[in-house]
This record gives C-alpha cells, sequence and structure tokens, in this order.
C-alpha cells in the first residue's frame, strides 16, 4: 500500500473524529456462518497459458464458512470504536482436469485445497447514531489476507505446486442502516480498496434482532470480491456470494 493513500485514509479518519456522536458503552460478540457461491480465476504471471478457472478447472463448489466478531463501542468522541472479526474462507475440489499452472501441466485427476483467512481490525465512527431511527458509520478496515493453496495430481504426487502468502491492506468502512423499533436493525455496509491494480469490494445486507436477554440474532447477504494483480506472482480474481446467518451476544 503507497504511502499516500496510508495519509489519506489516516486524514478522513482525523476528520471523523469530530464527527462522531456519543454512544453508550457497548460490547458484542458472536459468530455464524457465511454460505458462499465461489466463481473466478487465476494464473501465474509467468504462464501464457489461459487463468485456471476455480469452478470449471479447480472444482470449487458451495461452501460453509465461518466467521467470528467482537465490538467495542464507547462514550468517547475522540477514540473510534473497533470490531475485531475473522472469517476462515477455505475451498477444496477434486476431478478430471486439463490445464496449465505455474508451467506444471495438470491432465488427470487432480485435488486442490485452498484457504484465505481474514482477520479485520475495523476502526469506526458513530456519525449518527439513531438519529431519527438513522445510523451512519464511518472508518478504516485493516485487513489481513493469509492466502495457502496446493494443487496435486491425486496419481502422481509428485506433480504439484503450493504457495503461501500473506498481505495486509486499510480499506475504506462505510454503514448506513435504521432502527424501525430499537431492537431491530436494517441496514448495509461497504468495504472498498483500490491499489497497485489489486482491488477488494466487500459488500454485505443485513438484519438484526437483540432480545431483551442480550441474546441476538443476524442474517443477510454478502457479495466478496478479491482482485489481484501480480501478488506473489499471482494474478486473479475471486468472487464469494451467498447468504448469512448468526447469533451474537450483546451487553
Amino acid at each position: 500500500m503507497c504511502k499516500t493513500i496510508q495519509l489519506s485514509l489516516l486524514t478522513i479518519l482525523l476528520g471523523l473524529a469530530g464527527l462522531a456522536t456519543a454512544s453508550t458503552l457497548s460490547i458484542s460478540g458472536g459468530g455464524g456462518i457465511w454460505q458462499t457461491t465461489p466463481s473466478g480465476n487465476i494464473k501465474k504471471t509467468t504462464d501464457t497459458t489461459p487463468p485456471v478457472d476455480v469452478e470449471q478447472d479447480l472444482f470449487w463448489t458451495k461452501e460453509d464458512q465461518t466467521y467470528f466478531f467482537i465490538t467495542l463501542e464507547h462514550p468517547i468522541p475522540i477514540l473510534p470504536n473497533a470490531r475485531l472479526s475473522q472469517i476462515n474462507l477455505s475451498q477444496s475440489g477434486t476431478g478430471q482436469a486439463n490445464f496449465v499452472y505455474d508451467g506444471i501441466p495438470f491432465n488427470g485427476t487432480i485435488t486442490n485445497n485452498a484457504d484465505l483467512t481474514q482477520t479485520d481490525l475495523l476502526l469506526y465512527y458513530e456519525v449518527l447514531d439513531d438519529f431519527l431511527m438513522m445510523n451512519l458509520d464511518l472508518g478504516l478496515d485493516i485487513k489481513n489476507l493469509d492466502v495457502k493453496y496446493n494443487i496435486s495430481d491425486v496419481n502422481n504426487p509428485a506433480i504439484s505446486t503450493s504457495d503461501s502468502y500473506s498481505t495486509t491492506v486499510p480499506l475504506l468502512y462505510g454503514m448506513f442502516g435504521v432502527t424501525p423499533i430499537d431492537p431491530l436493525y436494517i441496514g448495509a455496509e461497504l468495504y472498498y480498496v483500490t491499489y497497485n491494480g489489486s482491488t477488494i469490494t466487500d459488500v454485505l445486507a443485513k438484519i438484526s434482532y437483540t432480545f431483551s436477554f442480550h441474546v441476538g440474532i443476524e442474517a443477510g447477504y454478502r457479495a466478496q470480491t478479491i482482485d489481484i494483480d501480480d501478488i506473489s506472482n499471482t494474478t486473479g480474481k475471486f468472487d464469494f456470494k451467498g447468504p448469512f446467518a448468526g447469533v451474537y451476544l450483546k451487553f
């Protein structure tokens, strides 16, 4: 991430500190399942062959992914609220394939596994806090993307390739929601960054309800695109879309 973008994001955050409205102290934590339908492709920058399609060549299909989060909101205007979250996003597949990846021809029964673990530290300000039933949060998300994968020939394990890399990037964050009644929330969130030809976009819409005994439920739809350009000599685009549902405790 270039210094210009980092400084710009920091300036935005400092400006938001002056807009933040007071809120009560609140701690919440929970988790759930995100059912993802994958699509996209991947290739090494040195490959002259077409990209490898994750559905047709790697046989990725719908999977249940787990997510967890913990959130702290407080009444100190100058300090941002914080949310720490993690998505354990994994895909695998086995089937008859015919493609070239990393200069290696795969022609036969292949198996592959990929993990794209995402750990996020979100720092945000409540610009509107239940003002005329409206809520608006703005902030900065610091995302660590930890990628590991391997591809191998089932009948000849010597024909294989693997790689792993980790990168950390800041994303702009925005949330807008409404609270028709106090325990009910309906809203949408957007995470976005583009840098050096790579782009990450994460959009979700959800509805949540907090019961009087501190237990809450949430459900919605999430769509994430990770478009990487020459990271660890790898270029690719991955789309993960699908519904999610979870539970949480809020105090």
